[in-house]
């Protein structure tokens, strides 16, 4: 079998998937990387179209490294399937397995009457001797994390393939609030599917109900507050947010994330661009988001300060801490004494900008 395209993690999602399903399988297969979404997923369809479903019982061991000896899960290997075809023999934490390269001596003479994976939720030492032989044979598929394009392009794929779209401006609020874990992506995006009903197009209010906003006030309208200085709108914002939700307090708890999030790029673009000396145009890249998007964080970087940005995480510790706590202080109060910190924090950092010039 040819090697998999290494630049489309997604493609070469896909193409196994095919071989699966066709059946024209190879009896050995590594499956590693730090995206553990895809691993599982194709542990999921391997499942399904690999053993028969009746007799998978009989013909599908699931084995986990650190708790089985090599030598138990090759003699599982070894045996014939019962009534069927092929067995499927899987092991997780394949790099955790003690003496994982007694499976070289497997690879050289596998049954053809099983299918075999292999599974690292991380990208193992590739030197070691095991991944060697493995690599030579091309039966080992990287699946590494997505960046954020590609992460926007699996999300418009998933809706696509329910039969929808989705507005740029709601791809974009999706990207930005959903991180990095496809497993988390996948996940909300198949939530948002479901509250939009039977609508073909997916707006940006839908991503706001969605994801545990208010549908009249969108996350970044208080961002843009707190830059802007405005501590009575910033105020009035996160007021009407809450006073709209059914649950107050976790809507406060996910507002308090969400600015997390938000200051934490932003300190990672105040430390590109004044400690590594990045220039602008490539602190986008750098943070992984769109330009318009990396432009806040610059501004909020620039507004805050390093000693604001310290003063804005000790802040927001703070709110979700009490908020997750067992006081019973209400969550706007909470959330009006956070935003007046953030504020406050704001002329740390016009003291400092003072201090440098």
């Amino acid at each position: 079998m040819k090697a998999a395209r290494k630049d489309s993690v997604p493609q070469r999602f896909e193409d196994l998937k095919k071989i699966f399903k066709t059946g024209a399988l190879e009896p050995l297969y590594l499956l590693y990387g730090d995206e553990p979404f895809f691993l599982t997923e194709l542990q999921r369809f391997a499942e399904k179209v690999v053993v028969d479903e009746a007799l998978k019982d009989f013909n599908c061991d699931i084995f986990y490294g650190d708790e089985v000896a090599a030598d138990e899960a090759i003699l599982r290997c070894l045996a014939p399937p019962m009534m069927a075809k092929r067995r499927l023999v899987i092991v997780r934490r394949f790099h955790k397995m003690a003496g994982n390269d007694r499976w070289i001596a497997y690879e050289k003479h596998p049954n053809p009457r099983a299918v075999v994976l292999l599974i690292c939720e991380q990208r193992p030492d590739m030197r070691r001797k095991v991944y060697k032989a493995l690599k030579a044979r091309r039966v080992a598929h990287e699946f590494e994390p997505l960046k954020k394009n590609q992460r926007l392009s699996f999300i418009r794929q998933r809706v696509k393939a329910a039969g929808r779209s989705i507005e740029a401006d709601a791809l974009d609020l999706l990207g930005e609030y959903l991180g990095a874990s496809l497993s988390v992506v996948a996940t909300e995006t198949d939530k948002l599917l479901t509250y939009a009903g039977q609508r073909t197009q997916l707006t940006v209010d839908d991503v706001a109900v969605a994801i545990g906003q208010s549908i009249d006030v969108k996350p970044w309208e208080l961002q843009e507050a707190v830059l802007d200085g405005d501590p009575f709108r910033s105020e009035a914002l996160a007021s009407k947010l809450i006073e709209s939700s059914q649950d107050k307090r976790g809507t406060a708890i996910g507002t308090v994330i969400s600015l997390g999030k938000f200051f934490s790029q932003a300190w990672k673009a105040y430390s590109l661009e004044h400690r590594r000396r990045m220039p602008r145009s490539k602190v986008a890249e750098a943070l992984d988001s769109r330009p318009f998007v990396a432009r806040k964080y610059i501004r909020a970087a620039r507004h805050f300060g390093p000693d604001g940005l310290q003063q804005v995480f000790s802040a927001l510790l703070a709110a979700d801490c009490e908020l997750k706590g067992f006081r019973m202080r209400d969550p706007e109060l909470v959330m009006t004494l956070l935003l007046r910190r953030v504020h406050e924090a704001a002329g740390a950092g016009s003291r400092h900008a003072a201090r440098a010039r």
